[in-house]
């Protein structure tokens, strides 16, 4: 469950940038 959240943040941040 933790994995799932953190590679959400980083794609959310990448396809924020």
């Amino acid at each position: 469950m933790s994995i799932f959240s953190i590679w959400v943040e980083i794609f959310n941040m990448k396809f924020y940038l």
